[in-house]
């Protein structure tokens, strides 16, 4: 875990504590990428689409979950393969908006309009 960032007028270290040791020790750095929380909170979805274990909303490629007219982008999508960095989620944000345009022209039968 990130216990402290340290620097003077710019990053230069964190200290990292282990959790399981309660060990801490310094690692010098040039940037931090920060990620609020584990676990996204898409409790309430369960049984609506699907989920993997640990709560990410399952998801094809053009960000379509399993049940028909219902997309997902961003982090609460499962993360295999994927970088949860901002703008990943923006550009997947600017893709589920186009494929949701599709499936309202095209309906439940208009898959991938680039495949037909």
């Amino acid at each position: 875990m990130v216990e402290e960032v340290r620097g003077a007028g710019r990053l230069s270290a964190v200290v990292l504590r282990d959790l399981g040791s309660g060990e801490a020790r310094e690692m010098a750095v040039d940037g931090v990428f920060a990620k609020i929380g584990y676990r996204p909170d898409t409790e309430w979805l369960r049984g609506v689409v699907g989920l993997t274990e640990t709560g990410y909303i399952k998801t094809d490629l053009l960000l379509r979950t399993d049940r028909p007219g219902v997309f997902a982008a961003g982090d609460v999508r499962d993360p295999t393969g994927r970088h949860p960095q901002t703008i990943t989620a923006a550009a997947e944000g600017a893709l589920a908006a186009l494929a949701v345009e599709d499936y309202l022209k095209l309906g439940e039968a208009g898959d991938d309009p680039a495949v037909q």
